[in-house]
């Protein structure tokens, strides 16, 4: 049977919850990102991106139209 101090605390969890929750997770992540990409000499914000056909020809956000 596990030991129940070794669990984690029911307010430890929800504060991770709570991070998600208010964006606190979004940010660090962001803020982690922009150092990697700044310490590799590279700018914050990519200024490239890839699109593939069979990608977009699939995506549910994609509006098919119908020929008249």
């Amino acid at each position: 049977m596990t030991d129940p101090a070794a669990a984690p605390s029911p307010h430890r969890v929800d504060s991770g919850a709570r991070w998600h929750d208010t964006g606190i997770t979004a940010k660090i992540h962001d803020a982690l990102r922009d150092r990697a990409r700044e310490q590799e000499g590279r700018d914050t914000e990519p200024t490239a991106g890839v699109i593939d056909s069979q990608s977009v020809k699939g995506a549910h956000t994609v509006l098919v139209l119908q020929p008249q």
